[in-house]
């Protein structure tokens, strides 16, 4: 199936530098194999970053906003912050003066907006098109270093023996720390390309079957069977997309049949792990320990439930760690980075108001937002509303969501920072 060929802009060779090494910089800063792990070993631990990779983000971002000024592309505030997603950074700005660790979470929150306004500032800088075909091509670059990396030089491209995780031994991470973070750069990449060898773009298809095959192949060494599925089912959402657009009538049924459906589905499962497994899922090992971890976060969330315990307070926040207080402070659950389901740790940490701003900004809005945009760049629409659909799903397992610069989060600013800059259907040319 093909469809007409989308517009293209001109850019400059300043623009395609600064974007490929923003997007390089993004997500390999502290997901490379040269970076810790993310799980801290010592209670104590805070999981702190470092200033040169502070001054390395701050420069990335002050730059794309002078690059904005002078291109006279920074005509509105609202390039640099969209209003639905200003109001929930507000509100978890202000958790942080009832929160336990403010130092801290102030720490995470100011990285955490500076993406926002970095991505956000890249985006103005070409078309929609153009700025996701740049992203792609900074995961091509990686995915073929990740290839060389695990052929060449083994102990850092795959996971070894002694590796704190015995269950990854022998799974492909490439350039990256973990294969989950492998699976989850990839999967952007893919739907990516399936977009433009379905809608007819002017870069070469063989080149586009290439960096297909070669992700692919990557993503099942990874073993990451979560982005696998979800990359599957993503990538099935857009030609389904894709498609009933094509039909008079076919869109909104279909995929409002679609949403009702995953709704139902998520829902459902949730109520047959409640009430199938049980208190089983509270073993360290059951379920990878997600079992353990959402009972717990659960079981916290019911003391603060309407405004939280504090943006970005609660994991790897070293003795004051609220989690000292659950299951008797286990090891386990002191040294995770995170909840491992990003709705969980919206709930725990910035309360009831705080998930409901979150579902409203990074869901509603942008699925709303997809459907009020023009069929302009060959419907790239539904390119961003499968990427959306691909971090919404791979959230219920992991938290990237909201959160500083890890991959989940990176991903979704860059898609949605295109999708806004889609003419409304109003507007269409």
């Amino acid at each position: 199936m093909t469809t007409t060929a989308p517009p293209q802009t001109p850019t400059s060779f300043v623009t395609d530098l600064t974007l490929w090494i923003s997007f390089g910089v993004l997500l390999t800063s502290v997901n490379s194999f040269w970076q810790p792990r993310i799980a801290i070993e010592s209670i104590s631990d805070t999981g702190s970053g470092t200033a040169f990779r502070q001054i390395i983000y701050i420069a990335i971002m002050v730059w794309g906003v002078l690059l904005c000024l002078f291109n006279k592309r920074l005509t509105m505030l609202s390039n640099l912050m969209s209003v639905s997603l200003g109001l929930l950074l507000i509100w978890a700005g202000l958790s942080l003066f009832w929160s336990i660790a403010p130092a801290i979470g102030f720490r995470r929150y100011v990285l955490t907006v500076v993406t926002v306004v970095t991505v956000f500032a890249l985006s103005t800088l070409t078309s929609p098109l153009q700025f996701l075909t740049r992203f792609r091509q900074t995961i091509v670059f990686l995915s073929i270093a990740s290839l060389v990396t695990a052929l060449l030089v083994p102990e850092l491209g795959i996971h070894q023996p002694g590796d704190p995780e015995s269950s990854v031994i022998g799974d492909w991470r490439g350039v990256f720390y973990h294969k989950n973070i492998l699976g989850s750069v990839l999967a952007p990449g893919i739907i990516i390309i399936v977009f433009e060898l379905l809608s007819g773009t002017k870069t070469k298809k063989t080149a586009l079957y290439l960096s297909l095959i070669l992700m692919a192949f990557l993503l099942v060494k990874s073993g990451s069977k979560t982005s696998i599925s979800i990359t599957f089912l993503s990538v099935l959402f857009l030609w389904f997309s894709l498609t009933a657009d094509r039909r008079k009538g076919g869109l909104g049924l279909l995929l409002g049949t679609i949403y009702a459906l995953s709704l139902i589905a998520i829902f459902g499962i949730f109520y047959w792990i409640n009430e199938r497994l049980g208190t089983a899922l509270i073993e360290p090992d059951a379920f990878t320990g997600r079992g353990l971890i959402w009972t717990s976060m659960i079981e916290m969330a019911h003391d603060k439930l309407l405004f939280g315990m504090g943006f970005q307070s609660i994991f790897q926040t070293g003795l004051n760690s609220p989690l000292r207080h659950v299951f008797g402070g286990s090891q386990f659950l002191m040294t995770l980075p995170h909840a491992h389901n990003a709705y969980v740790e919206m709930l725990i940490s910035i309360g009831v108001i705080g998930l409901g701003l979150f579902l409203f900004a990074l869901v509603i809005v942008p699925f709303f937002h997809t459907f009020r945009s023009s069929r302009d760049y060959s419907n790239l629409r539904f390119a961003c509303l499968a990427i959306f659909a691909f971090v919404w799903l791979h959230s219920f397992l992991e938290v990237g969501l909201l959160d500083r610069d890890r991959i989940d989060w990176i991903v979704f600013l860059v898609s949605y920072s295109a999708l806004r800059h889609i003419p409304k259907q109003e507007a269409s040319r």
